[in-house]
């Protein structure tokens, strides 16, 4: 839960970023929104593993 309220603050700072002229803000926003992308990527990875394993 903790990740995707990083992603949505992460995506209001880049919006505000983008509307104030900030590229402080909007670097901000996108490294958040590209670490909860990371965990979900990291889950999607693990799920792939374990069902190979399965198989095998």
């Amino acid at each position: 839960m903790f990740v995707y309220m990083v992603v949505v603050y992460g995506a209001f700072v880049l919006v505000m970023g983008i509307i104030g002229s900030e590229p402080e803000l909007v670097a901000l926003g996108l490294a958040m929104m590209f670490i909860g992308n990371l965990h979900r990527l990291g889950k999607i990875t693990i799920k792939t593993r374990r069902r190979v394993v399965e198989i095998k």
